[in-house]
């Protein structure tokens, strides 16, 4: 069943259960410029690149790589993440909340067993989720528990 908004989502729910953000896909030859103006019209702040194994390219990137003198024509390929976290549908909110924070990352590709990107989660729709929670105990649990064996 999918959460039309998310209201009824809380901490355990699967996030495969979940409206994610569609994933962005560009090919490899694709140029800083052409990735910004494709997150532009899509609305969104990553894409993926490539095939699976994904690549994944941010605003945060985009910045980085702006701020060091790339230029729009460069690759998106040469900047991209290739230790992309990835998650099941099955993971609940709340641990995927704690590995988005453990890993420092504000997107976390969604993926069935066949490697199928369902979709993103970005961390705005996990925290609106979880600040729902009147009791966020179990949540942080959760987290220790997250940082406490690495992820």
């Amino acid at each position: 069943m999918m959460l039309k908004g998310d209201v009824l989502a809380s901490a355990d729910t699967p996030i495969g259960e979940l409206a994610l953000a569609p994933a962005l896909l560009v090919v490899y030859g694709t140029s800083l410029g052409q990735v910004a103006r494709a997150m532009e019209r899509a609305h969104v702040s990553a894409v993926l690149v490539g095939e699976p194994p994904y690549r994944i390219v941010t605003e945060r990137d985009l910045t980085r790589a702006l701020a060091s003198g790339k230029t729009a024509d460069a690759s998106a390929l040469g900047l991209a993440s290739d230790d992309v976290i990835v998650a099941g549908p099955n993971m609940a909110v709340g641990r995927a909340a704690a590995t988005m924070v453990r890993y420092g990352i504000r997107h976390l590709p969604v993926v069935t067993a066949d490697g199928d990107v369902i979709g993103i989660l970005g961390l705005d729709a996990v925290f609106r989720i979880l600040l729902r929670e009147s009791d966020l105990s179990d949540w942080l649990a959760e987290f220790d528990g997250v940082l406490a064996d690495g992820g």
